[in-house]
């Protein structure tokens, strides 16, 4: 797929993935670091917490979703699309289970939604969508 050109919505899904990446790391950064009389401080409780280790491996998920999203890779779509759904699934599980501590947590699943969405115009998923291969006409022909 390297011969095709990549349109700019696909380029700007590939930046928009790699933010998200950032915000989901600062999300686990958030819950394991505390600053404590002007010193930061890290909460070792935490370590073992679910949030902070799916958000840090959410983040590398979606980094690598990105790099296969700006170099067209064919399983880019799908795999950034799975990385959405679990953003998504994950941090409505946190908000339901009342973990939520941080608006980091409402508007990396703001962004997760925004990116579902753009992830469905006709031509981001164009790019992305397996080509036929064509049969030829004596192929077609009764014997």
């Amino acid at each position: 797929m390297t011969n095709q050109k990549r349109p700019w919505s696909v380029t700007m899904l590939s930046f928009l993935m790699i933010v998200e990446a950032f915000a989901l790391l600062s999300l686990g950064s958030f819950k394991l670091l505390q600053i404590q009389n002007g010193k930061l401080i890290m909460d070792t409780a935490v370590l073992d917490s679910p949030v902070v280790i799916l958000s840090m491996s959410l983040s590398i998920l979606a980094i690598m979703a990105a790099i296969g999203f700006f170099r067209l890779w064919r399983f880019a779509w799908i795999s950034a699309m799975l990385v959405q759904g679990i953003v998504i699934s994950f941090l409505l599980t946190v908000h339901f289970t009342g973990q939520t501590t941080y608006i980091v947590d409402y508007g990396v699943m703001a962004f997760a939604i925004f990116i579902v969405i753009y992830l469905n115009y006709n031509e981001v998923h164009a790019i992305f969508r397996s080509t036929v291969i064509p049969i030829s006409p004596s192929r077609n022909k009764i014997h």
